[in-house]
């Protein structure tokens, strides 16, 4: 049963598989560290903020200029290298009416007290962001601002965060950190060959290290990720998949992908753009054939 009206995302493949787009209520967004998850909410953001959709991005790791200049670069479809004064002019003025940025410094300097992120204090800011005719909130991320090892207190953050969402019916996405799990295309018959060969060099050589599919129990925050309305992870196996060598893990890739019930989407991420280019298929069917066609 929805919850509310659907606020599409601008990415066609997800909002067709979430029958139109997110619900005013919170998600979970998560990944291994420098997976992509900041640059894809940066373009969800910068899509929803164009279909109309008032958003408030909170940053906790970046300041403003470095952050903003990857909404430019989506905007303007070129390099973050490539962005001149004149480009951030422009994008400030089209954002200003549908984004409200909170960065690092802001967070720092208004949100902090001497333990660290003062978590009455983000609501109060949240609040105070809806009474602007915020529709959706951002936080990027629940893993990084300043609680170090304190798992209790960021457990307490996510949950005081989803309460929000859900008290106030707006959509409130969290950005969090899963433990990276690695793994490798060496097999137990590989080694027992090597070792009968000696040819250890050789066994090294053509193993391939690869990031495994994360899991929500594997989210920093444990079970609480059940009480979202949706978690999506983001799974990037390897920086190079498309190359020869990296071929070979194609049936491990895919075997992962079906070992959970859900949907996924394949998005490409083009780096020097901060942007994703849509596919509506997965990375591989089980044969190792690719399986790509484009969203247009």
């Amino acid at each position: 049963m929805s919850l509310s009206k659907k606020l599409p995302t601008g990415f066609q493949s997800l909002d067709d598989n979430l029958g139109g787009g997110l619900e005013e209520a919170p998600y979970l967004f998560a990944s291994a560290a420098k997976a992509g998850k900041s640059s894809f909410v940066r373009k969800l953001a910068f899509q929803m903020a164009m279909l109309g959709t008032e958003v408030a991005f909170i940053d906790t790791e970046v300041p403003e200029r470095k952050a903003f200049e990857s909404f430019v670069a989506i905007m303007k479809e070129k390099p973050i290298s490539e962005v001149t004064e004149e480009d951030y002019a422009e994008a400030k003025e089209v954002l200003g009416e549908n984004m409200i940025f909170r960065d690092s410094r802001f967070v720092i300097q208004e949100l902090y007290t001497k333990g660290g992120l003062d978590i009455e204090k983000v609501l109060k800011e949240l609040k105070h962001l809806k009474s602007l005719g915020s529709k959706m909130f951002i936080f990027d991320n629940v893993t990084r601002c300043g609680m170090g090892q304190d798992f209790r207190k960021r457990q307490e953050l996510m949950q005081k965060l989803m309460d929000f969402a859900t008290g106030e019916g707006v959509l409130g996405i969290q950005v969090a950190h899963t433990y990276p799990q690695r793994s490798d295309t060496t097999t137990r018959q590989d080694v027992l060959n090597a070792a009968a060969s000696g040819q250890y060099d050789e066994l090294l050589e053509k193993n391939i290290e690869y990031m495994a599919l994360p899991t929500t129990a594997e989210i920093y925050g444990g079970a609480i990720t059940t009480q979202y309305y949706g978690t999506f992870m983001i799974w990037r196996p390897c920086k190079d998949w498309e190359s020869e060598r990296h071929n070979k893990v194609s049936w491990l890739l895919a075997r992962e992908m079906k070992s959970v019930n859900s949907f996924k989407i394949r998005f490409e991420y083009i780096g020097s753009q901060t942007n994703f280019k849509e596919y509506r298929e997965p990375f591989w069917n089980v044969d190792g054939d690719k399986m790509l066609k484009e969203v247009k």
